[in-house]
């Protein structure tokens, strides 16, 4: 793939060379004053990137060649690397981490300088800029070279399961037959938690990238395939008080024995113990039958749903979409459904149906309708299956209201919130899922999407 380089790129790194030499002059000049008032306590320096690098250099000081052997970074100099970095990361369409990006940025500084001084007569500003487009392309070869294709298996433990389950061609839950951990290593992991993981969430990445971009994504799509899962069992058994069927590696739960002291003042006190769980093992049974029925009988929404940890996995602009909203949706849900403080998961619920619903634009008018007014009519307009579905959106919002406002909500809510809220993400994302031409990978909504909503869903209400 041919490297592009905007033009911008070029008196950017004007600049940074710039800082970079002032940086230097400083320090050769009072190197302990310079370092009294460094930005750095440690981290400000640019090094040789490779052994075959350092090297180098200890070859041409021994020749007495000139050599840049280090370079001092500042606020600014940083500032400037980030920028050139996020513009040659846009415009290769490169997959690797920021910090990675940062990496290169500084790597290409420090050759491009040290090719520069060792130039025998003045450069001209056409040669400085062959010469640094060389470094770039060099460099950006080289982070393409290292691209491979991963897969990750993530330990998670699943209740009322009992066999493989393929999702889609990324993600596949199988039992563990290998731990790869010792007896010691399973007693460490096992001190904080309640349970064994006995199965994997595998997922295979489907296009090439640097090890560290591989692994971040692989666990938001672990983390959103997980929480598609909450989401189902939410829409089934959402009034359900047993706790859902997938135990997360960092879940916090609930220890199934517990004990007090009691007795009248100045007396012996006696024990008090139980031993309790608040997992069904019918209930999730019946919960991944239904799992592995809708790939059946529910094809075009499940692959919809999990195709949301595909967008992750290989769409490097997937904060930039529309699936991004439903993805940090569906983090809030994850959150509520297991929250055991009731006042909590109501404003947990809530915000899992705002971030959907209830984004302003510029198009936003606060003297037209308010926040909570545009919540109830946009959740009743997406919810039409549900008669009383802005009655209970207000009853929420209120709710959510009282409870961020510091008071204890003491009325309990005449409705099942995780049910009603788990049915309406998911008419949601059905909803976004026609949204112009590419649905959920669609970007730049932040204007038409509120149209949307308010103009397809009244024409579905009026279809009615």
């Amino acid at each position: 793939m041919r490297t592009q380089i905007p033009n911008k790129i070029y008196n950017l790194f004007d600049d940074l060379i710039k800082e970079y030499s002032q940086e230097s002059s400083k320090f050769q000049s009072n190197p302990t004053e310079y370092i009294k008032n460094s930005d750095f306590i440690i981290g400000g320096l640019i090094n040789p990137s490779s052994q075959e690098e350092y090297d180098a250099l200890e070859d041409r000081k021994s020749k007495g060649i000139k050599c840049v052997p280090q370079l001092l970074k500042s606020l600014l100099s940083i500032s400037i690397t980030r920028e050139i970095a996020e513009l040659l990361d846009s415009s290769n369409q490169l997959k690797c981490e920021a910090s990675e990006m940062i990496a290169a940025v500084d790597s290409i500084a420090f050759k491009f300088l040290n090719d520069l001084v060792i130039q025998s007569s003045p450069f001209g500003e056409d040669k400085a800029k062959s010469l640094l487009k060389a470094v770039i392309e060099d460099k950006l070869i080289h982070l393409r070279k290292g691209y491979a294709f991963y897969e990750f298996k993530f330990p998670i433990h699943v209740i009322g399961l009992d066999k493989a389950m393929r999702l889609n061609k990324s993600l596949y839950i199988e039992k563990i037959n290998d731990q790869r951990l010792s007896d010691k290593d399973l007693e460490q992991y096992l001190y904080s938690r309640a349970f064994e993981p006995n199965f994997f969430i595998h997922i295979s990445t489907q296009s090439k990238s640097t090890y560290s971009y591989a692994k971040a994504n692989a666990i938001r799509a672990k983390e959103s395939t997980i929480n598609i899962l909450k989401l189902l069992y939410g829409c089934d058994f959402g009034g359900s008080s047993w706790l859902s069927p997938i135990i997360k590696e960092k879940d916090n739960n609930p220890h199934v024995f517990s004990y007090f002291l009691s007795g009248e003042r100045g007396h012996e006190l006696f024990d008090n113990r139980s031993y309790s769980t608040r997992y069904n093992i019918k209930e999730h049974e019946f919960f991944w039958k239904n799992i592995v029925q809708m790939e059946t009988y529910q094809a075009k929404l499940h692959e919809l749903l999990f195709n949301i940890p595909e967008l992750i996995l290989n769409n490097r602009d997937a904060n930039k979409t529309v699936g991004y909203l439903v993805e940090r949706s569906l983090r809030w849900y994850s959150d509520a459904i297991n929250e055991e403080d009731h006042d909590v998961a109501i404003v947990k619920l809530t915000i899992a149906l705002e971030s959907l619903l209830n984004f302003k634009s510029d198009t936003y008018d606060e003297n037209e309708e308010g926040l909570k007014e545009i919540f109830v009519r946009r959740v009743g307009l997406v919810n039409q299956f549900d008669s009383e579905s802005s009655t209970k959106a207000d009853e929420l919002y209120r709710a959510r209201c009282t409870i961020s406002h510091g008071e204890h909500l003491t009325k309990v809510l005449s409705f099942n919130a995780k049910q009603f809220v788990a049915r309406t993400i998911l008419l949601c994302v059905q909803q976004f899922s026609t949204f112009k031409e590419q649905g959920l990978n669609e970007r730049n909504f932040a204007k038409s999407l509120p149209l949307y909503i308010d103009s397809t869903c009244r024409v579905n209400e009026q279809d009615k």
